[in-house]
């Protein structure tokens, strides 16, 4: 820790009146970002003041954009002959590209999801 050596009080008060000021409006300044920044997400949220009948819509529509933007990735896994075992574990036996598999690995849960989806007859076309 560090001292300074402070030859006139009074100017040292005024000095840390100034810093708390600062301290102050940086305070105030912060306030009303998170103030805007919570209006503007209020204005831009993905409900945009739906009807609660309007929301259940929403969610009923969730499942169609799931299984549309699931359908190209189950392709490949079918392609490749990806599937689940039976206690519900990616199981990569039938696929014969390392490559293929190393990059599968990372997305396992997502492999496991889409699988599972399919299984119960998502109505995938």
């Amino acid at each position: 820790m560090l001292y300074e050596v402070v030859k006139d009080p009074q100017a040292a008060n005024k000095e840390r009146e100034g810093l708390s000021a600062i301290q102050e409006g940086f305070l105030q300044r912060t306030e009303r970002i998170l103030q805007i920044f919570h209006q503007r997400s209020h204005i831009h949220d993905g409900l945009k003041n739906l009807s609660d009948r309007e929301i259940i819509l929403k969610v009923r529509e969730a499942p169609t954009k799931l299984k549309k933007s699931a359908q190209t990735f189950l392709k490949k896994l079918r392609r490749h002959n990806i599937r689940l075992d039976d206690n519900a574990d990616v199981d990569y036996s039938g696929c014969q590209n390392e490559h293929v598999i190393s990059e599968l690995k990372k997305n396992d849960s997502l492999i496991r999801m889409t699988l599972m989806q399919a299984d119960l007859e998502f109505e995938y076309p």
